[in-house]
């Protein structure tokens, strides 16, 4: 099954960068996480396709991941092909790519938001400035509608392409996006995002520079930036805020493992050297637990966790 998929693959993709048995905990801010089967890293649209149809033609499970930032692998890792939407150094790849037209940027969705927001800076362009300092890619913030400081993708994206898991085109545009707290269309159809229309606004170069700088003063004195983690690991609950819950339930610095619960900001949950997935599973099941006992507050991630517990 997987063979055949990647005979498949590697006929149809030239330079197919694929890698058997590649830990994921090299491939996720979290620093954990087991092997993949195959990893696969597409520098074309079509790349992505032929993924898409090998698999399907094979029967082979596929799983497509970003600049893993947002995403907790287990210690068993991913079974079949795994689909790595990240920039590659040192090659020109179509999916990291951002052109600049008038107000408007279309960016492939391997491209980092870091890199994006710095281009539109240099366009003087504002809309990126608060999502600037997100560790992820395009594709995967617009899947999921990645925000941080009250700013979120769906004020900036108005289309995206991609392809469904049968090989088909899919555009989505404006309200059929479906945008809501960390959620939207794409993320319940389950395609894969190969491209991002994003609509800015013009002003000054100096007060988005300004701007992007106030924010990433903010990160480094309130997040922990120095140790290995997802960024903020639960979803904001109604009314409330996920680390000052946490903080309330008296488990800021708490451990299990190598996996704690951020002294700096209780929101995150930091690898502190050797932690495991299931240590961080663990803590969070914890987390959760101690939160709904003494507030009546059901926490939920808003890290994906994927993959399996056991090589198996």
């Amino acid at each position: 099954m997987l063979n055949d998929c990647l005979r498949r693959l590697s006929h149809n993709v030239k330079n197919a960068d694929i890698r058997l048995y590649e830990p994921l905990s090299n491939w996720t801010t979290f620093k954990v996480g087991g092997p993949a089967d195959a990893l696969f890293f597409p520098v074309t649209e079509q790349d992505v396709v032929s993924a898409i149809n090998a698999a399907r033609e094979t029967a082979t499970p596929l799983t497509v991941i970003g600049n893993g930032s947002n995403l907790l692998v287990r210690d068993g890792g991913i079974r079949g092909l795994t689909m790595c939407m990240t920039p590659m150094p040192k090659k020109n790849s179509e999916l990291s790519s951002a052109h600049v037209s008038d107000d408007l940027l279309v960016v492939g969705a391997s491209a980092l938001l870091s890199k994006v927001a710095s281009q539109a800076k240099r366009a003087s362009l504002s809309g990126m400035e608060a999502l600037s300092g997100i560790p992820g890619s395009v594709g995967g913030a617009a899947m999921m509608n990645a925000g941080a400081y009250d700013h979120s993708m769906s004020d900036v994206v108005i289309g995206v392409k991609t392809y469904a898991k049968d090989g088909s085109m899919r555009v989505y545009e404006d309200i059929g996006i479906k945008y809501g707290y960390r959620t939207s269309a794409m993320m319940h159809d389950n395609v894969v995002i190969v491209q991002v229309l994003l609509k800015l606004k013009r002003s000054g170069k100096e007060a988005i520079a300004a701007a992007m700088d106030e924010y990433t003063k903010k990160r480094k004195e309130k997040q922990p930036l120095k140790l290995p983690s997802a960024g903020s690991f639960f979803k904001r609950p109604q009314g409330n805020f996920a680390g000052a819950l946490i903080e309330q339930a008296g488990l800021k610095g708490f451990y299990i493992g190598g996996a704690q619960v951020s002294t700096l900001h209780a929101g995150f949950i930091v690898n502190t050297g050797g932690a495991t997935a299931s240590d961080i599973i663990n803590l969070k099941n914890h987390i959760v637990e101690q939160v709904e006992k003494k507030f009546g507050v059901v926490l939920e991630p808003e890290v994906k966790i994927i993959g399996s517990d056991t090589r198996g």
